[in-house]
């Protein structure tokens, strides 16, 4: 279940941001129906053009996830950002994009989108799962 953390995990001062049950400590910026909890995992069907966000803030931290994107699907984490305007640029968008880019640019999977390419590349093609 993706809201286990190891003893290690725990010891190093980690919390899981998603209880795996319902949507109650986040924040939904654009239409709601667009997220759900399926089988323990947060979802995002497709529907509006919204984003998701912790109702609480965080100033210094590392952020760990999983995540699977749909075959050619385009998505992203935003961090540091504003509820306000476009969140990649209020911002900065870590890109979770499934089109594979050769050579990788600042529009790959796994780029500070716009801004700084990625060194690996980190896509499982087709709807995969990604770690960041």
């Amino acid at each position: 279940m993706a809201t286990h953390l190891s003893p290690e995990e725990q010891a190093e001062g980690f919390a899981p941001l998603f209880n795996g049950k319902d949507l109650n400590d986040w924040k939904i910026i654009g239409p709601e129906e667009g997220w759900e909890v399926q089988n323990g995992l947060m979802v995002c069907n497709g529907e509006g053009r919204g984003w998701i966000r912790p109702k609480a803030t965080y100033t210094d931290f590392v952020l760990r996830l999983d995540y699977r994107n749909s075959a050619g699907g385009n998505s992203g984490i935003f961090l540091r950002t504003s509820e306000e305007g476009r969140p990649a640029y209020q911002g900065m968008e870590i890109q979770i994009y499934d089109v594979p880019h050769d050579p990788l640019n600042n529009k790959s999977n796994g780029a500070i989108y716009d801004a700084v390419a990625p060194t690996v590349r980190s896509v499982s093609p087709g709807g995969g799962m990604g770690l960041n």
